[in-house]
């Protein structure tokens, strides 16, 4: 059982180059709320992310992907403010909302596609001077996803 329970909100941004890998890179960052025990201030994270993502191919509205990530943390971590670091690793399905193209239709020179994104996963969180705990994640993301014709 996790030491303390957050709830908050998170961006992210990835890049997907060249297409035909299925490798990711990502910078994403959350400003989250204690809430257990409850503290009056927040606590923030960043983190470098990276891993397999297959996103929905054009006759399909569901992916996968599994990514991992590490990073820092500042703010409310238990009963006192903290600074430390953090790791996870997360599952997520990507789905395709709205109309999607027939696989013989040209790309265009710019597309935006937009996708609901359910993710679970776990993160082991090291603030300073504590020793390691464990949280369990869940997130769910609308995600848009850029792209062109005109990259690789």
């Amino acid at each position: 059982m996790p030491a303390n329970t957050h709830a908050g909100a998170a961006f992210q941004a990835a890049l997907h180059l060249p297409r035909e890998y299925r490798a990711l890179l990502a910078l994403e960052g959350a400003t989250v709320a204690q809430l257990d025990p409850g503290q009056p201030f927040d606590q923030w994270r960043l983190a470098l992310a990276g891993g397999y993502s297959a996103l929905p191919d054009p006759t399909g509205r569901l992916g996968y992907e599994v990514t991992g990530r590490a990073g820092f943390l500042r703010g409310s971590s238990g009963p006192a403010a903290a600074t430390g670091f953090f790791g996870g690793l997360r599952f997520g399905l990507p789905i395709l909302l709205g109309a999607r193209k027939e696989p013989w239709q040209a790309e265009d020179v710019a597309a935006i596609q937009v996708m609901l994104v359910p993710e679970i996963g776990f993160n082991a969180v090291r603030p300073s001077h504590q020793d390691w705990q464990w949280e369990p994640a869940a997130l769910l993301g609308l995600r848009l996803h850029f792209t062109s014709g005109l990259l690789p």
